[in-house]
């Protein structure tokens, strides 16, 4: 189309007094006219139109446009979908004819749902980070077909191919919705059932899980490295003080070793957890799992939980069987504060999150 969405009319109000998005087909090819669009403010103009909705409802449009719709927003969303062009084409190409385009929310990878021209439903997961090494796509089917056959459950993979840049799969659908979302007791006690029927699978060895094989580490001297290293980082950027890194230190001399080998998350937060008509439908993103001590991942989880879904950990506790903690309060503090670590270095540009995290290190750290 020689033009494309007009920012300025286009819209509308439902019955809830919801703005609605209309006749947003207009679609162009030419990259210098929603730059224009963007660079002109051009969704200001529709003030013009206040007396046709309710009293500051038009400002806070055009507030939340102004913050999304920048050029730099533009550029990374435009040069992604070319980037990807060529996966899009291989998998109509080769699978099934895409129709409909609609990106996820991922931290580490790109990830669409695909709607096919027979109306099915899939998800693409691309791995961004490790063109010439699939390791991380290996790696998830690999638990995906482990776990199904535990049965604990999964998506199933359709597909999987490699594009000219990047590794992908194709995945099952099993919804838009997740325990974070739908935060039902019933759900919440089933999701720490589950974390503890996958800790039941048990490796040969100890260590970072790569396809079928595990590459070997010292749960304990391994950790330690990494916190010294993340430490050093976080004092640099002066995130943490020294004598909070001299308390983290008379901590972690009471952080106790493992050397169990059992199937660990690693990430295991609640939008883990793909939630369809009031039931856990799969456990996903099993990219950061490892074969090492369950203790460790309980803490994870417990962080997660605090942070983005707070006082809700209580009702997961009730998941597990009753011997599954009983050491936990032993190794929590230490646990709790070497990942509070971790994810204060992970998430260090992050202010919400980090303060978040910071916050519960303190809480932790003074016990």
């Amino acid at each position: 189309h020689e033009k494309t969405f007009k920012f300025y009319s286009n819209l509308g109000l439902d019955k809830n007094n919801e703005i609605v998005l209309i006749d947003f087909l207009e679609l162009t090819d030419k990259k210098d006219i929603p730059i224009k669009q963007v660079r002109n403010k051009k969704w200001s103009s529709i003030k013009k139109l206040s007396k046709y909705f309710p009293k500051g409802m038009l400002d806070k449009f055009i507030e939340i446009a102004n913050e999304h719709l920048t050029l730099k927003e533009f550029k990374k969303n435009w040069n992604e979908i070319y980037k990807f062009k060529e996966i899009f084409d291989i998998i109509s190409n080769k699978y099934k004819k895409i129709k409909i385009v609609e990106r996820l929310k991922s931290e580490n990878n790109a990830v669409y749902k695909l709607t096919f021209e027979d109306s099915s439903e899939t998800v693409l997961k691309i791995d961004t980070k490790n063109e010439a090494n699939p390791w991380t796509i290996n790696k998830e089917k690999y638990i995906y077909e482990l776990l199904n056959k535990k049965g604990i459950p999964t998506p199933k993979i359709y597909f999987t191919n490699y594009g000219p840049r990047n590794y992908f799969y194709l995945m099952e659908y099993l919804g838009n919705s997740n325990l974070e979302k739908e935060p039902l007791d019933n759900l919440l006690i089933e999701f720490g059932k589950l974390q503890e029927k996958f800790h039941k699978i048990e490796f040969e060895n100890q260590g970072i899980i790569f396809h079928d094989n595990i590459e070997r580490y010292n749960f304990k001297e391994w950790r330690l490295n990494n916190l010294r290293r993340q430490v050093s980082i976080l004092k640099s950027k002066k995130i943490i003080s020294n004598e909070e890194k001299e308390n983290i230190i008379e901590v972690m001399k009471n952080f106790r070793g493992s050397d169990r080998k059992c199937l660990c998350h690693q990430d295991f937060g609640p939008w883990q957890a793909i939630v369809s008509n009031k039931k856990i439908k799969g456990i996903i993103d099993w990219e950061w799992s490892e074969s090492s001590e369950p203790l460790y991942d309980i803490a994870k989880t417990e962080i997660l939980m605090e942070i983005f879904m707070p006082r809700k950990f209580s009702i997961v506790k009730r998941g597990y069987e009753k011997g599954t903690i009983k050491d936990y309060s032993k190794v929590r503090q230490a646990y709790f504060i070497m990942e509070l670590i971790g994810l204060m270095y992970y998430f260090r540009k992050n202010k919400e999150i980090l303060n978040k995290a910071r916050k519960l290190f303190y809480k932790t750290i003074k016990k």
